[in-house]
């Protein structure tokens, strides 16, 4: 399975993610061997161009390649205790694609957790609290905030595409819904009534326009550009105009999310 996506058209070779990726086996296998696949298989990726994934979530890491049942267990753990590592272990289990193998697999364990956190309020408040995490760079005047520390820039994966992720995330989770693209999800929960349609379109077109500032971001990052930060100054007025637009669905988004969940008692 995998959380990665490449990056689109004659880009993708540019701008190469980290290895995010995990094995689901169907039952025990032989220990020095499933071993020795785990080192060969994150070490091909990695001979690819492909480097290790920060937060070890790889094949190569037992946590993430193991047998199917001891996934179910790790399920009800995180569910039961729930903590910031348990919300980021659902939160990459629940995102993940089957790639290669037997994908019913995948289907199998994703079934079971979302049959876990069905109907648990209180847990998919706790899981929905990290769109607050970070805050939105716009100011009081529609201003942008630029970040100390970094210069004149500012975060865009913090700022905009995580709140937008994990609120689209946090909602699809309580409706059950398999998609695992976040444009998909935001348009099936269009479809369910759970976003109105004027919203999705404008939150999907403030996504995409965030990537694609992100993506150049880290087309430029040779030139010393951090890949999630952009620099107002760099852009357009067009550019700084859109910027401010899309920081305020951000916003407007998040207090939806706030609302739907109940975050104020937090």
């Amino acid at each position: 399975m995998s959380r990665r996506h490449g990056q689109r058209g004659s880009r993708r070779a540019d701008a190469r993610t980290d290895q995010d990726n995990g094995l689901i086996l169907a039952g025990p296998v032989d220990k020095a061997k499933l071993d020795a696949f785990r080192i060969e298989f994150s070490g091909a990726l990695a001979d690819f161009g492909f480097p290790p994934c920060p937060g070890n979530v790889m094949v190569r890491n037992p946590v993430w390649s193991k047998p199917l049942s001891d996934y179910l267990v790790d399920f009800r753990r995180w569910v039961a205790l729930p903590d910031e590592a348990a919300h980021m272990n659902v939160a990459i289990f629940y995102d993940a694609r089957a790639v290669a193998g037997d994908a019913r697999l995948l289907a199998e364990a994703k079934a079971a957790l979302i049959d876990l956190i069905r109907g648990e309020q209180v847990y998919l408040a706790h899981f929905a609290l990290a769109v607050d995490a970070f805050a939105t760079p716009i100011g009081l005047f529609n201003n942008l905030v630029t970040s100390e520390g970094k210069g004149d820039a500012l975060d865009l994966k913090k700022g905009g595409i995580f709140p937008i992720v994990h609120g689209i995330r946090s909602l699809a989770i309580e409706h059950g819904l398999l998609e695992t693209a976040t444009d998909k999800r935001i348009a099936r929960l269009c479809d369910i009534g759970v976003l109105q349609a004027d919203f999705a379109r404008e939150l999907s077109q403030t996504f995409r326009f965030l990537l694609t500032l992100r993506l150049d971001g880290q087309l430029a990052a040779s030139a010393g550009t951090s890949g999630t930060l952009v620099r107002p100054s760099s852009l357009s007025s067009m550019e700084r105009d859109l910027l401010r637009d899309a920081f305020q669905v951000v916003k407007q988004f998040r207090g939806i999310i706030r609302h739907h969940f109940n975050l104020g008692m937090f």
